[in-house]
């Protein structure tokens, strides 16, 4: 992965102005691990391009062409495109075909057009992730949100029916994504409806739940590593339960728990790695910060990527030095650390010195005299790396897998 990003940089096709670097492209083949370049479901399109922090990757299918913000949903959503080639198989076997016929539905493609629906390519909902370098993150004007609609995948619903469709998951269809190692609370609705409708063939045709998918790793979530049963043993309603107990065992205070619970764009599976992370940060003051501002998340994106970064701050407190303080209100969680070391960690693809990261740097640069510490799960331009030295912040580099290996285990260590 390091040489792949650092090839990367000799053919980022940018162009520098007096000030600021401008990101245009990247090729797909230097900066995508080799294994999720392709697959027997999958081609991920050869120009890759960059929001200043993250890559946006189109994944053409068979079941349409999708779209992944970063590197980590790139590998969530090419699982989700292999169950969707195993479960449109399983559909066409003779043992699906009796279980339907028991059913009493007459028409296979009735359940299985699924498979045929269009998945229109996501537009804009990047921005949610890029604006958290805007520095208006924790403006005023964040409780009055512009729509009320969450694109998930396949078309676009309003947020208060998605959330509604969470709670009202069955178990069945919970066990199918247990065995699909899948997320059952996924924004993919494309998968959701396939799921939705083995689960239905099951119940009442008697399908079994007897599935051997090629696929060896558990569901990941950005940087957090394996998910526990939880999400698929409980239902929605018991997560809440879970996770309102856990953040008031935390001191975390009313208003902001019901924020987080009520938040549209987090997810029973979402919020239940959140509490996870933010166990480990038990006693650093300031927690609730962090809380209100995943809270306030304007995109599943963007909430996916706070809680990478909570997740790479609670391994730090955890495994690596104390944690003092949260700080949220600079738009990026940062902490400072029992040795007035103020810390930033990113779970970005590539950073570049564009005129937001450029501002907001120079915001946090600002804010502390402390030993400025610059933690980066990704690579950045020459550009970004001279400027941030030359505001004497340490950087440092964790793009190696054994640490990357030891980031995962710590964050569901820390959590048990």
């Amino acid at each position: 992965m390091r040489s792949a990003f650092l090839i990367a940089t000799s053919i980022i096709a940018f162009s520098v102005s007096a000030d600021f670097e401008q990101v245009s492209s990247l090729d797909a083949a230097a900066v995508t691990p080799e294994n999720l370049q392709r697959g027997p479901n999958h081609v991920v399109e050869t120009t890759v391009s960059n929001n200043g922090l993250l890559n946006i990757y189109g994944i053409d299918s068979e079941f349409g062409i999708f779209t992944a913000t970063g590197t980590n949903e790139l590998r969530t959503l090419i699982r989700e495109i292999d169950a969707l080639a195993y479960l449109e198989t399983m559909s066409k076997t003779s043992v699906f075909l009796e279980a339907l016929k028991a059913t009493g539905i007459k028409s296979v493609e009735s359940v299985v057009s699924v498979f045929k629906s269009p998945v229109k390519t996501l537009k804009g909902l990047p921005s949610g992730v890029k604006r958290l370098f805007s520095g208006f993150a924790r403006s005023t004007e964040r409780g009055v949100r512009a729509t009320k609609k969450v694109i998930t995948g396949d078309n676009e619903i309003d947020t208060t029916e998605f959330r509604r469709s969470n709670y009202l998951l069955s178990n069945n269809e919970r066990n199918w994504s247990s065995e699909l190692k899948t997320d059952p609370y996924s924004t993919n609705v494309k998968l959701r409806a396939a799921v939705a409708d083995m689960s239905v063939v099951q119940f009442i045709g008697g399908l079994p739940v007897e599935l051997a998918l090629p696929l060896g790793a558990s569901l990941t979530i950005d940087i957090v590593g394996e998910i526990d049963g939880q999400i698929y043993q409980k239902t929605a309603a018991e997560l809440e339960v879970d996770n309102r107990n856990c953040l008031e065992e935390m001191g975390i205070e009313s208003e902001a728990v019901e924020g987080f619970i009520q938040a549209p764009y987090l997810t029973p599976t979402l919020q239940t790695v959140f509490c996870s992370s933010a166990r480990g940060l038990a006693g650093v003051d300031n927690l609730v910060e962090v809380v209100e501002q995943i809270g306030a998340s304007e995109s599943f994106e963007e909430s996916r990527f706070l809680l990478s970064a909570v997740s790479l701050l609670s391994w730090y407190h955890t495994s690596h030095s104390p944690l003092m303080s949260i700080v949220a209100d600079e738009s990026l969680p940062q902490a400072t650390t029992v040795n007035n070391e103020h810390l930033v960690m990113l779970p970005i693809d590539y950073l570049f010195w564009t005129e937001s990261s450029a501002a907001t740097i120079d915001r946090m640069s600002k804010s502390s005299n402390a030993q400025r510490s610059f933690w980066i799960l990704g690579q950045m331009s020459d550009r970004a790396r001279k400027e941030l030295e030359a505001r004497r912040w340490e950087i440092h580099d964790i793009t190696n897998s054994s640490a990357l290996k030891e980031i995962y285990q710590s964050a569901i260590t820390a959590s048990s």
